[in-house]
């Protein structure tokens, strides 16, 4: 059973270490957390582990989550998809160590995260991206759908990193003030 509270005043009764509180931001969001980390890792073992130190984030340092500069959802999910990524890398690392030679098919961990379901928010947020810019979406699709670090982009689109790093920053706010608007509307 859910209640009516916003994420903002569960966020709240979570920093007071409300354990009701956590228990419903977690039905909330855990299954959409999941989907996100199973795409990028393609073993949900290891995603669920991502998703559970991603919560534990939540419960520990809720007083670190500022609404003014994200939603909840967007912030848990962002530090799913780093998580998931940053686990990826060391699993390559760790593989390459130990295998030397063999080559490593990471391509099926990087397909794209559309295929998660995320109902209206996906919707909204992929309308927020066809408002911008052609090169911004570029590097936004580049960035959080490809999974691409902005030295990544950079060297594959053969801008400099300082132009990479303006373009996101200005299409984030882009997408931050289209999808408040879009909130408030609701």
């Amino acid at each position: 059973m859910t209640s009516s509270q916003t994420d903002d005043e569960l966020v709240g009764r979570i920093r007071m270490k409300d354990v009701s509180a956590f228990e419903e931001i977690y039905e909330r969001t855990a299954g959409k957390l999941l989907g996100v980390a199973t795409q990028i890792l393609g073993e949900k073992s290891e995603a669920e582990e991502v998703v559970q130190d991603v919560l534990l984030q939540l419960w520990t340092k809720a007083a670190s989550f500022d609404s003014n500069r994200a939603s909840l959802k967007g912030w848990l999910y962002l530090m799913t998809r780093s998580r998931a990524i940053d686990r990826m890398r060391s699993r390559k690392i760790r593989m390459d160590a130990h295998i030397e030679g063999a080559e490593i098919n990471m391509a099926s961990m990087n397909e794209p995260i559309e295929n998660v379901h995320l109902g209206e928010e996906k919707q909204l947020a992929h309308r927020a991206l066809s408002c911008l810019a052609h090169d911004q979406s570029q590097l936004l699709q580049l960035a959080y759908f490809d999974g691409l670090t902005q030295n990544q982009i950079a060297a594959k689109l053969g801008l400099p990193l300082g132009t990479v790093k303006s373009r996101v920053r200005l299409a984030m706010n882009h997408m931050r003030k289209f999808l408040k608007a879009g909130s408030e509307n609701d």
